[in-house]
């Protein structure tokens, strides 16, 4: 279990039903935002139709303020394959996919493809929760607010510059 006080994003709206807290991540242009549910999550049945999609579709990001959180949030690692054929064509690239004749180079042979993996490995620790983290270095009288994450949790990794979700995904069993 990492923790850490420090400034970051945060939301805590009572109009929906979690709270969020958005970390910096690897560099100034990614963040990593970990969406924490007030109730069960099994109650509520949070990862249903859970993509990118949905969440841009009520998430505004600037509605998330600056405030001083005190965090525990398990270390934790996602890998996941799937199809290249799937990936490519859900980002409209079918054409190479589908297309009959594709040569090797080499020989001029035809190049038959039978089966092709796409792997993705995305880790969280308290390294990449620091990397860009600022202290603050003057005192307060508001104490921090607390934000333990030791429940199933969703999470998902935003890139600035494009304005886009990454990655998203959910633990269901935390490491606490």
């Amino acid at each position: 279990m990492m923790s850490h006080q420090q400034y970051v994003q945060y939301l805590d709206d009572p109009e929906f039903s979690f709270r969020i807290l958005g970390l910096p991540y690897k560099n100034k242009d990614f963040s990593m935002y970990i969406q924490l549910h007030r109730e069960d999550p099994k109650s509520t049945n949070f990862s249903n139709n859970f993509d990118a999609v949905y969440l841009s579709s009520f998430l505004d990001l600037s509605s998330l303020k600056r405030r001083l959180i005190y965090y525990k949030i398990p270390r934790f690692q996602v890998t996941t394959t799937s199809d290249l054929k799937d990936v490519l064509v859900k980002f409209g690239s079918q054409n190479i996919v589908t297309s009959p004749t594709l040569y090797d180079k080499e020989d001029g042979s035809v190049v038959d493809f039978v089966d092709i993996k796409h792997g993705t490995s995305f880790e969280f620790s308290q390294m990449d929760a620091k990397n860009y983290a600022w202290l603050p270095t003057r005192s307060t009288s508001i104490p921090p607010i607390k934000f333990f994450v030791n429940k199933p949790f969703t999470f998902f990794v935003y890139y600035h510059p494009k304005k886009i979700i990454l990655l998203i995904g959910a633990i269901s069993k935390p490491f606490c």
